[in-house]
């Protein structure tokens, strides 16, 4: 469906939105200003819909006002609405954002040089020698600091810078993904009630047109079988109808769900499917190869901007922090192979009176434990972030390809057949239903236009 593939688009473009930077306080890139997504531009209810065209040629699509689909207490929310809400009460969104201020934390934590000074004091006030006689108190005392050779502060601070801007990125990568998920389940509930506004409207016209048949059939005027036919297809559509309603109502709770309201809180869309306009997919990312297989001569142009795109995709720039912060604690591994010194001043006052002023130094020899298994396990960790880059990008890549060139097939296919086909199909059915009305059509024929004119709509729907 139509918005699917706009799910796609922004869950691969990687966009960055004011609306982000409204909820969340941050701003996160200058890449776009706009709060709408990719290949949407707006609602523009004075386009004219399908619906409106249908109306005019004496079609009801949709006699159930949307007054009376939720009850006044209902959220009536817009797009825009909607994502604003989620970004600021989605639960998963919401618990997510708790880990920066403990990246902060963490960074704030490597900032900080972790050996304090070392402080030691011996007194011995009695002191006895061999012939019994006291000897003067003993006193030594020395403070020590231990010295870091290797500048291993500088890689631990790299890192946690790297970590603090990896859960950035994880964070924004979150704040698009609900985002789109907002957005798939809100063109989801229009695509319901609008399917549903369709299956009732067709329940209402085979109830009046059994009504119908059934006073000709009091004045004998139309036949048993035709009141059994319109009967049974009263009956299905009532059904379908309904069926419609329960599946516009799973696709409410699902919205309601995804922006973190209240179990009792209803929820209703506003919009029409009809009404929006769908934008071109960004500019420079388009086929490479037209339909005959020859080269176009947008592939140079089109791989820089599929380059662009993959590149600002914040689940890529969260892959790029995590290799950044494996190769710092990679140097970390290194730099901690050289010991550590501990030295500093020594002062001693003996037995005898004998003063002593010196400095001293202890250090770890690396006989034993030498390091070099730790470097081998983070250079093997580095790799592997390499490589799961890498992997990334091209799976990204494709992603982008792919939605893209699904989004202009599809889009193709509304602009081909939108207002002007459903035009032609209303006043055909309403011609078919005024010949039955003056007995130059039977039954069956304008229950067959009816049931073509909503697999056109659904169809229509579809495609968006």
């Amino acid at each position: 469906m139509r918005w699917t593939l706009l799910v796609i688009l922004t869950g691969t473009l990687g966009c960055r939105t004011s609306t982000v930077q409204h909820i969340t306080g941050r701003t996160r890139s200058a890449h776009s200003d706009n709060t709408m997504l990719p290949g949407l531009a707006s609602w523009n209810p004075h386009l004219d819909s399908e619906r409106a065209a249908v109306a005019a040629a004496g079609w009801n699509a949709g006699s159930r006002s949307q007054a009376g689909v939720f009850p006044a207490s209902a959220f009536r929310l817009t797009l825009n609405e909607a994502i604003h809400t989620a970004l600021a009460k989605n639960p998963d969104l919401v618990a997510l954002r708790r880990s920066e201020a403990v990246s902060v934390a963490a960074l704030e934590v490597a900032r900080t040089y972790p050996f304090n000074p070392q402080v030691s004091v011996d007194v011995r006030p009695f002191t006895r020698e061999a012939g019994g006689e006291s000897a003067a108190v003993l006193v030594a005392t020395s403070v020590l600091q231990e010295i870091e050779l290797a500048h291993q502060g500088r890689y631990r601070e790299r890192a946690g810078s790297e970590e603090l801007e990896r859960t950035r990125r994880s964070i924004l990568q979150a704040e698009i993904a609900t985002m789109a998920q907002t957005e798939q389940r809100f063109f989801a509930a229009l695509y319901q009630r609008e399917r549903h506004e369709l299956a009732e409207s067709l329940a209402e016209l085979n109830q009046e047109m059994l009504e119908v048949l059934e006073r000709r059939f009091e004045a004998g005027q139309a036949s048993a079988t035709d009141v059994a036919l319109a009967r049974i297809q009263a009956a299905s559509t009532r059904q379908q109808s309904e069926l419609a309603w329960a599946s516009y109502q799973a696709a409410s709770v699902e919205l309601r769900s995804q922006l973190g309201l209240s179990e009792t809180a209803t929820v209703e869309p506003m919009g029409d499917l009809g009404k929006w306009t769908w934008l071109p997919s960004p500019a420079g990312v388009t086929v490479a190869e037209d339909r005959t297989g020859k080269d176009t001569g947008t592939v140079g142009t089109e791989a820089k901007a599929l380059a662009n795109l993959v590149a600002s995709r914040p689940d890529v720039l969260a892959a790029e922090a995590e290799v950044a912060s494996a190769r710092a604690r990679l140097h970390l591994a290194s730099a901690a192979r050289v010991p550590n010194v501990k030295a500093g001043p020594v002062y001693e006052h003996d037995e005898a009176g004998t003063t002593f002023f010196g400095v001293e130094a202890q250090v770890l020899l690396p006989v034993i434990n030498t390091g070099a298994p730790l470097v081998r396990q983070r250079q093997a960790e580095l790799r592997q972030r390499e490589v799961a880059w890498e992997q990334l990008q091209v799976k990204a890549k494709l992603e982008v390809r792919a939605a893209v060139e699904r989004y202009e097939q599809a889009r193709g296919v509304v602009e081909r057949y939108g207002g002007d086909f459903s035009e032609g199909l209303a006043r055909e059915v309403h011609r078919i239903e005024e010949q039955f009305a003056a007995g130059q059509a039977d039954l069956i024929r304008v229950y067959s236009a009816r049931t073509s004119m909503i697999q056109s709509r659904l169809m229509y729907l579809d495609s968006l």
